[in-house]
């Protein structure tokens, strides 16, 4: 790293928590998927599989993360 010289050397180094985003139907499991139509809602796979195969949700179409 090129923080050895100068004024760069006196930078503080903080610690950032990367969180991953939780389903929005089970908020238990990392979503994988999201719903473009839903308003670019996350789902974990078998949620978008459970909540897409209803009759309203069916055309709606799903992305991998």
């Amino acid at each position: 790293m090129r923080h050895s010289k100068g004024n760069r050397r006196n930078h503080q180094w903080k610690p950032v928590a990367v969180t991953r985003i939780k389903c929005h139907w089970c908020d238990n499991k990392p979503a994988e998927v999201m719903c473009e139509e839903c308003g670019d809602t996350n789902y974990c796979e078998p949620c978008a599989l459970h909540v897409h195969g209803m009759d309203e949700y069916k055309g709606h179409t799903i992305t991998p993360m």
